[in-house]
């Protein structure tokens, strides 16, 4: 019957892997880690004690590229990976970092600010009101031509006509 899960043949490369990083240079202990990684032994505790050890071994009278290596190397075994995972849709929700939606948003928008209302009012762009609107208005048309003095040239023109042109000699 085969070995649908390969457990022979990952026993095989574990004993391999186990028996060569006594022994190892520190170019070795990179690729033996990063074996154990591809077979899926990176958290293999029998693995993991035989690669600190040799590890410290090698550290002490290491060169600094060397001791790069080593780091690489620990690090194959550090990284864990979340088997099956596609896409983040595979990936459990955790409790503190919490996936992004809007209705989230929304919900935290609304919390913070639930109207306008709640908005103060800046020194550039100012609230409608129309106090404001009646000012501006009347700010502009102030120096052309008065209320009063429109009412009285609507009612002296007869039509259309005359009464632009008595505006315009305003």
């Amino acid at each position: 019957m085969s070995d649908i899960l390969l457990n022979t043949s990952i026993a095989a490369l574990k004993a391999k892997l186990l028996t060569e990083i006594v022994s190892a240079t520190v170019t070795e202990v990179l690729q033996i880690c990063r074996a154990a990684r591809g077979a899926g032994l990176q958290e293999d505790t029998s693995i993991e004690t035989a690669v600190n050890t040799r590890v410290q071994s090698l550290a002490s009278g290491a060169t600094i590229a060397e001791m790069e290596q080593l780091g690489h190397a620990v690090k194959q075994l550090l990284q864990t990976t979340v088997t099956g995972a596609t896409s983040t849709d595979d990936l459990q929700e955790g409790t503190n970092n919490l996936y992004y939606t809007n209705s989230r948003a929304d919900a935290r928008v609304v919390l913070g600010l639930p109207d306008t209302d709640s908005l103060t009012e800046g020194s550039a762009n100012l609230y409608y009101t129309d106090a404001r609107a009646d000012a501006r208005v009347t700010a502009g048309v102030t120096g052309y031509i008065s209320i009063a003095s429109l009412k009285t040239e609507v009612a002296a023109s007869a039509d259309f006509a005359a009464f632009k042109s008595r505006i315009a000699a305003l």
